[in-house]
Parts: C-alpha cells; structure tokens; sequence
C-alpha cells in the first residue's frame, strides 16, 4: 500500500450495528453497561433515519438517505460513496458479515469480502436452503438462522488474516423477530406459552394483546442472550481501533403496532457505544446520517460533498425520517428534533397525506398525544416538504421493497415478516 493512499491516521474501523435495537434495551445489558462505566466505550443513543433495516442503511454506510442511494430496482444507486468504498480507496481491507438479511445483499459490491448467509445479488446453487423443514426445526429450538457467536466467528476469521488497516462492519439479526430465544431463556417465560405465542402471531397472524405481552417477553429475553455473547463480537478487535456500536432501529410494541413500521422513537431510537474517538460521541440523539463522517474525520480523510451528515461536533441537528411499510400500506415522512417529533403518514400512490401528528418528547416522551402548536407544526412540516421537494430525492424508492435477490428469498422475508 502505497503511503500517499493512506490516511493520515489509518486506525481499524469497526462497525457493528444490531437489527431492531430499542434505545431502552441497554436497561437488560449489564455487561455491555459495564463496558461504558469502565471506560471503555462512551455510551449515548442516536437517531435512526428509517424504521426498518432498508432506509436505515444508506445513512449509515452513505451518509444519504434512502431517496436518495437507492436507485428504481432498490440497489444502491450507481456512484454512491460509500464509507467501505472510501476506505477500500484509501487501501484499507474491507469486509463486511452479515447475520441473514436480505436487504443488505446490495452493499456487497462496496467491500472486498461480503458474506450474508449465502445471499447476495447473483444468488447460485450454493445459495442458502429456507425450507419448510428448516424453519420448523429452528422453531422447535428456538434457535435463529445466524447468532452473534457465528458472526463473531466469520468476522474474527477474517480480521485476523488481514494485514490492516482493516474496516469491518458486522451485522447482528439476535433481536429481530421471530423471537428465538433459546430453549433455557425461553423457559423464562414458559415454553408452551413461548411456542402458542410463535404460533400463533407468525403462523396464524393472530396478535391480541396477551400476545403481545409475551412478544416483549420473549424480545427482553433476546436481548439478554445478546448480552451474553456480544463480548465475543467485540473481544478480538484491536485496541486502538475505532469502533461504532448501534442499532440500525428500533422495535415497536407500544403504538398499536408490533415490529418496526412507524416512526415513533420506540423504533427511530436506539443505542450508541463508541471507542476512540478524539472527541466522543457523548451527547444523546446523534444523528446516524453523521457517523460516517465522524469517523472520516477521525482518521485525517475530507467528508465527500454528497454526503447529508456532517462530522458530530454538539451540534443539535434535525433528522429527517423516512419509511415504507407495506403491511400498513402506508408510506411515513417525519422530522425529529430534540424538543419536537412531526410525522406525516400517506396513503395511497399519489402520496395523499392521511395524517399530521405533532408530539412534544419533553413532556410526552412516550408520543402518547399529539399536540396542537401551529408554529412548531408549521416550522417541522416545512422542514420536511423542504428535503421531498430536492432534485435528488426520488419518493418512488421509498416504497421499492425489491432485494436484488432470486425468489428463493421470498421464504426468509416471510419468516422475517416483511412479506
């Protein structure tokens, strides 16, 4: 690697991000806590663009949002500048492992090594097998497809043969639904009431509110689980490396909803763990859309022109939200700051708006009531028409729910429950 393609502080980078990670989650971490009140990680929270793993992406691996890195077919839009592909110029070895999404086959091409449980956009024989078969006896044993301790496993392989610098972004699915907990947490809450709710919510599409309750039993008992084996995730990065931990969103239980739709905070708020950064991410509700350049900047490397975030200096910041859910068929713009959240729901293709909702996470942090303010609804509402009515924003991608992949996905959307 020649010395005029390094950076001037060319540190590993590691990101890890965890699917469906709700802020409030850390409160059932207490070794990941530890990490934070030992010092070795500065724990904040930040603001996801998207509720779901599609828009939440191109903040975090782009700096753009989705209208604007996805191209008609929903594949990243041709000349996007990626982060991997910065630091890939910059001669740094990238890899990328992903715990069995397939939103996320499309970033394939922007590392050197990708694995994603056998999908990627050119899918083949040796792809992977999501027979009926396969998903029942991954329910009988509650066990999911891909856990935090096999990523660890692909990742560390792989950070170790590289000769560094090295940029590697992990992706954990141990929170995502169907709730597979393991046999002994799951005890926790009653194996037969932990099997009737599976059932009864993914096969029979059945959700009452004692179903519910027992979904957020079996997502907090996930989430324990994945405090116990994400050490094995973090244990072998070096230790000068800079290192970003977050959720790409959060999960909904609380709004009528179950899963990761709207854009109430319980699914645009999650957690944020850092390490080495030379001036920390302490201040709550940082941006995703400005973590990339953070990290730019701090390895000495200029933020490109495109990108929307900027490098996180205390700054208050207005984030745009953006969200497709085509079970609600319904389409979600939004802006949150930290005083206010405005969020606009359409109904149909000629993006007729059905609703204007105003909350104030000060007093109503919970966006139990929305509030009658016309200066902020107004000023917010502004905002939002401002960023959709861009030459560079293609409102159409919000609702392109295409992966690139073979319809030998369809199987594992389904189990996922996009489909």
């Amino acid at each position: 690697m020649s010395e005029e393609r390094e950076p001037r502080n060319a540190r590993d980078v590691v990101l890890v991000t965890v699917d469906a990670w709700r802020a409030d989650a850390v409160a059932d971490m207490p070794a990941l806590r530890a990490m934070a009140e030992d010092g070795a990680y500065e724990r904040s929270t930040a603001v996801s663009h998207s509720a779901s793993t599609n828009g939440a992406f191109p903040p975090l691996l782009a700096s753009q949002h989705l209208v604007q890195a996805y191209d008609p077919d929903g594949l990243v839009r041709s000349g996007t500048r990626s982060l991997p592909a910065i630091l890939g110029e910059q001669g740094y070895a990238t890899g990328g492992v992903v715990a069995s999404n397939p939103f996320l086959a499309k970033w394939d091409g922007h590392f050197d090594h990708f694995w994603n449980d056998g999908m990627t956009t050119e899918m083949d024989l040796a792809g992977p097998r999501y027979s009926v078969f396969d998903r029942a006896q991954r329910l009988v044993r509650l066990k999911q497809r891909v856990n935090a301790t096999d990523v660890a496993t692909r990742a560390r392989r792989w950070y170790r043969r590289q000769g560094g610098p090295r940029f590697l972004w992990v992706h954990l699915m141990d929170l995502h639904g169907p709730y597979f907990t393991g046999v002994r947490k799951a005890r926790g809450v009653g194996l037969y009431e932990t099997y009737r709710t599976l059932v009864d919510y993914h096969v029979r599409d059945r959700c009452t509110p004692s179903i519910l309750a027992t979904l957020r039993e079996l997502y907090d008992q996930c989430v324990k689980r994945l405090d116990e084996r994400l050490s094995t995730v973090l244990e072998f990065i070096d230790d000068e490396a800079v290192v970003v931990v977050t959720g790409d969103h959060g999960e909904e239980f609380g709004h009528g909803y179950h899963g990761h739709a709207q854009l109430y905070d319980e699914c645009v708020m999650t957690p944020l763990f850092t390490r080495n950064l030379d001036r920390p991410v302490t201040e709550s509700n940082v941006r995703h859309i400005d973590l990339a350049p953070t990290i730019l900047r701090e390895l000495g490397l200029s933020v490109p022109d495109n990108w929307e975030g900027e490098p996180v200096d205390g700054t208050s910041r207005r984030a745009i939200l953006l969200n497709h859910s085509p079970l609600h068929e319904r389409s979600y713009a939004g802006v949150r700051t930290d005083r206010h959240k405005f969020i606009r729901s359409y109904h149909d293709e000629r993006w007729t708006v059905e609703n204007r909702e105003l909350y104030d996470l000060r007093t109503d942090p919970e966006e139990s009531t929305s509030v009658e303010d016309p200066e902020a609804m107004t000023d917010l509402e502004s905002t939002v028409d401002a960023f959709l009515a861009r030459s560079d924003v293609d409102l159409d991608v919000i609702r392109e729910r295409k992966t690139g992949l073979d319809d030998d996905v369809e199987d594992r959307l389904e189990e996922l429950g996009y489909v």
